[in-house]
């Protein structure tokens, strides 16, 4: 069994920029962080410049096609806001590997 944690951090919004919000995190590519002088190790720490695709190749591309080729798996995201983008994407790619299954 193998669980990765991978984080992706969004970029601010409007009403952030608009109040003067400022950054607390200084990224350390590829799987570092480093918030108030402390130093996080992670899988993989997406930054806010990072597309969803990006994210959606690295983190479920592996896991869905081990699935669709009889492996259990498991993508558990926890998000402010679930986007529809990701959403859909996840449901047309499943698509795609059912109908192009070789099994």
């Amino acid at each position: 069994m193998s669980v990765r944690v991978i984080l992706r951090f969004r970029p601010p919004n409007q009403l952030e920029k608009e109040a003067g919000s400022v950054n607390v995190i200084d990224y350390l590519p590829p799987d570092a962080l480093k918030i108030a002088g402390t130093e996080y190790t992670f899988d993989r720490v997406f930054q806010p410049g990072d597309t969803q695709k990006q994210v959606f190749d690295h983190s479920v591309t592996g896991v869905t096609e081990d699935v669709m080729n009889g492996f259990n798996g498991t993508v558990f995201a926890y998000l402010e806001s679930f986007s529809s983008q990701m959403r859909q994407g996840l449901s047309l790619y499943m698509s795609q590997l059912w109908t192009n299954r070789k099994w």
